[in-house]
């Protein structure tokens, strides 16, 4: 018997960054993994500082949030996390995260 494949990180590639406060940002994404609530990212903000995001929110149409995403489906993600407000993103770039576990 062998043990099932590990499901592979979360990678979301941003499209635009939506709105942003002292602790989340939202960000209009495409797919490139599965991405489920919860998974967590790390990001380096243009001071050098790591910023610790969680993802608490996937909608996918105007108030219709799921649980997770997959490829290759875009997405309006919140993110939240101390000092979120100071990541600037440009479209193209690619996060990759860990999902939680299951």
């Amino acid at each position: 018997m062998t043990a099932p494949s590990p499901e592979p990180r979360p990678r979301i590639q941003i499209v635009e960054q939506d709105t942003s406060g002292p602790d989340h940002i939202a960000l209009v994404v495409r797919c490139l993994a599965i991405t489920r609530l919860g998974a967590r990212f790390n990001c380096t903000d243009q001071q050098g500082r790591t910023l610790d995001l969680t993802l608490t929110e996937i909608e996918r149409y105007p108030q219709v949030t799921v649980p997770y995403m997959d490829p290759p489906h875009a997405a309006r993600l919140t993110l939240t996390g101390t000092n979120a407000h100071t990541l600037h993103l440009q479209a193209g770039d690619i996060l990759h995260g860990t999902n939680p576990t299951p």
